[in-house]
């Protein structure tokens, strides 16, 4: 494929490029990575539920698939693991705090929102 484009002094200049080359510098993954880093940090300071509550959740689910494993072990098997079940009840009780933490901080960026916008209208 070749591209064709005029030079200052009026004469064409031909440019070859590799067989499916693009003329875009997008990189998906990489670019893509940058927009969710970008707006997973607005969350964190605009909207701390969201941040608290998603690192909650994940920490909440890595406990529930832990002890369901520990569960299913015991019941089928009789394995007792003691360990994964001290592990699964630490990530569930973490995920319940960091979901608590972030309904607190939540309710202290609305109060303090709501006391902003008072001092401003008046």
């Amino acid at each position: 494929m070749r591209e064709t484009r005029h030079r200052d002094d009026g004469r064409r200049h031909h440019l070859s490029r590799a067989p499916g080359a693009s003329d875009t510098n997008l990189r998906p993954f990489r670019d893509g990575a940058r927009i969710i880093f970008a707006l997973y940090k607005l969350a964190k300071t605009n909207n701390p539920l969201f941040y608290f509550g998603s690192v909650g959740a994940g920490s909440m689910a890595v406990g529930v698939v832990t002890a369901i494993y520990v569960a299913i072990e015991w019941f089928t098997v009789r394995v007792s693991h003691n360990i994964l079940a001290l592990f699964a009840a630490f990530t569930i009780l973490l995920g319940i705090q960091l979901l608590m933490f972030g309904v607190l901080s939540d309710l202290l960026v609305t109060l303090h929102r709501e006391q902003l916008r008072r001092l401003e209208d008046d």
